[in-house]
């Protein structure tokens, strides 16, 4: 299975599993270099799918890698984000450091 093919298996993949808790979405798929990015708009359902820690983000990505796995895709690493949650989560822990580093230059603590 080609790179192109792995993107189409793994946005379907994913559509169903989704379709299969009720959520009948359009998952917007990408490359970035050797993961395929998954994209899932936001739904009612978001904090079931992310889970607590994020750990039902983390075994829908196994799942889908899975299954690209089993069908000897090119590409099997995925990343999968629901409603930007990992931007957003990206972000705040940037913050967090931009804040960090402001206060030791400012203390000179380190």
């Amino acid at each position: 299975m080609n790179r192109d093919e792995s993107v189409r298996f793994a946005t379907k993949y994913l559509e169903d599993l989704l379709s299969f808790f009720g959520i009948n979405v359009a998952v917007w798929s990408t490359i970035d270099d050797q993961v395929i990015q998954l994209s899932v708009p936001s739904t009612s359902l978001n904090s079931l799918l992310i889970g607590k820690n994020a750990g039902n983000l983390r075994a829908l990505q196994h799942i889908v890698s899975m299954g690209l796995t089993m069908k000897n895709a090119e590409i099997t690493r995925v990343n999968i984000d629901i409603a930007d949650y990992k931007h957003q989560r990206m972000e705040r822990i940037e913050k967090k450091a931009e804040g960090w580093i402001n206060k030791v230059r400012q203390t000179g603590e380190s």
